[in-house]
């Protein structure tokens, strides 16, 4: 509360207390600034996750051979899952939101169907992950997932990793790839 009276106090003793009633003003400007950001961040955010929500066709547009040419498949850590992953489009562009798709077997080649898929990766060499939250969005069948919301803010050394749970159990997969310019 901001209250100075002059009576019993001398010159040094009220600019004191204006002095603290000043810190106090400050304090709670920068609080009152520190929330009005976060809250402006959060919307931008909010907003941008809706407005880069991406709608991915899927049909034979792709040629089999542009998919070949950017698709990755490995075995998880423990074996337990062989997976084929790759950009919808013919490429991943740098800067914008795409699609993937991630097609997942088991060690007989049989697909698995009702799996829960986490998505991370990131940039080894530079210390940080990805500059987004992709995820699994939709079931197509026959062990493929829709992975919406993938992005790469610049060229360089990438991964993504999954973990995968299953009927069968839990297992990791990783993927290492150049994205150039």
């Amino acid at each position: 509360m901001l209250h100075l009276s002059s009576k019993n106090m001398t010159g040094n003793a009220v600019a004191m207390k204006m002095m603290k009633n000043i810190k106090i003003i400050c304090v709670f400007c920068l609080l009152l600034i520190l929330c009005v950001s976060c809250s402006k961040e959060n919307e931008h955010k909010s907003a941008g996750n809706q407005e880069h929500k991406t709608s991915t066709k899927i049909d034979a547009k792709t040629e089999e051979s542009d998919v070949r040419k950017h698709a990755h498949e490995v075995k998880s850590s423990r074996g337990i899952f062989s997976i084929l992953v790759h950009p919808t489009e013919k490429e991943a562009v740098i800067g914008e939101y795409h699609s993937w798709l991630i097609q997942i077997k088991d060690s007989q080649g049989r697909s698995i169907e009702n799996a829960r898929i986490l998505i991370s990766g990131g940039m080894d060499a530079h210390g940080h992950g990805l500059p987004n939250a992709p995820k699994v969005t939709k079931y197509l069948g026959k062990g493929k997932y829709l992975i919406e919301g993938m992005r790469f803010n610049m060229a360089g050394e990438w991964n993504l990793q999954f973990a995968i749970q299953s009927s069968l159990g839990a297992d990791r997969a990783r993927i290492d790839f150049t994205l150039d310019f």
